[in-house]
């Protein structure tokens, strides 16, 4: 988990969205336990991060039903379409202090993205400080498709940071989110 030195750079917060209704599921694979243990719901959680895992103030809940066949790997469409309709809890948005901060912190995203050597970058269109990581064909045996795509983009002293599974849908959360910033 993050340790307070680094919760503390984003003047406003750092926010974090979780893919259950907290408290109820908190860590890892949260839609997978929704489903095991019967729930009739799940969703999804803005908060804002404290130094112990998906425990800080929630800002906003999104609840969606569990049907009665449902798995987890409805539960991946789960979270796009909430991100789609929770423009506020799409992304993960980090404001700087400065312009060139944020600038600095999103050569940093984007470096390390590349050094995984999983995707290809391009710019977003019409949009030079927004970029799209699709992922590569990594071989026999691993899809594309189980990989998300990867949109990072600035908007003065604010990075935002967005994945789902669809590159198209990548772009889209982006520049919506963009466009939403002062």
């Amino acid at each position: 988990m993050l340790g307070p030195a680094l919760l503390a750079i984003p003047r406003r917060g750092a926010l974090n969205m979780h893919g259950s209704l907290l408290p109820k599921f908190r860590g890892r694979a949260p839609v997978n336990w929704a489903v095991l243990k019967g729930e009739s719901q799940t969703g999804a959680t803005l908060h804002a991060m404290t130094e112990r895992a998906d425990r800080g103030p929630i800002l906003d809940q999104e609840a969606v039903p569990i049907g009665p066949d449902d798995t987890a790997i409805e539960g991946a469409r789960w979270g796009a379409s909430l991100f789609w309709t929770n423009p506020v809890g799409s992304m993960v948005l980090t404001q700087f202090g400065t312009a060139d901060q944020a600038r600095a912190a999103l050569g940093q995203y984007r470096a390390g993205i590349h050094d995984t050597g999983i995707c290809t970058e391009s710019t977003v269109s019409g949009r030079a400080d927004a970029f799209l990581c699709t992922p590569k064909d990594l071989g026999e045996g691993v899809n594309p498709g189980d990989l998300p795509a990867i949109g990072l983009g600035l908007k003065g002293t604010i990075v935002a940071l967005v994945t789902v599974s669809d590159p198209v849908t990548v772009q889209q959360l982006l520049g919506r989110q963009l466009d939403r910033l002062p």
